[in-house]
């Protein structure tokens, strides 16, 4: 499993410590420190069940139309990476865009964590 993690951001910290505790095998990718190129970002959207323009943070300083193409926001994302919607999860198959936390129960191996009686 794969976390593209921000340490700052508290959604991100608490998808991270679901993880932990449960002991589940992941590898952090701070995608702040370690931007992601386009190949990566087209690949999770399009293992996603997300429209590409979910993985944008939008907000004041965004400066993206939310009517823009997936070429369009794949290239703004790996050029402004603080504005890549966080956390993603990635277990090789299935891409979650953990928002709110409970999305984790998409993830085949999350999914009892997250299961309703």
């Amino acid at each position: 499993m794969i976390i593209y993690h921000f340490n700052r951001c508290s959604k991100s910290r608490n998808a991270l410590n679901v993880l932990l505790d449960n002991n589940i095998e992941h590898t952090v990718v701070d995608y702040q420190k370690n931007p992601l190129d386009m190949d990566v970002i087209a690949d999770l959207i399009n293992r996603s069940n997300h429209k590409a323009i979910d993985f944008v943070r939008m907000g004041k300083e965004t400066t993206i139309d939310q009517d823009a193409s997936n070429d369009m926001i794949i290239d703004y994302l790996s050029n402004h990476p603080k504005f890549l919607q966080r956390p993603i999860l990635d277990d090789g198959v299935h891409v979650i865009i953990a928002r709110p936390l409970e999305l984790l129960g998409g993830m085949p191996k999350l999914s009892h964590l997250f299961a309703t009686e």
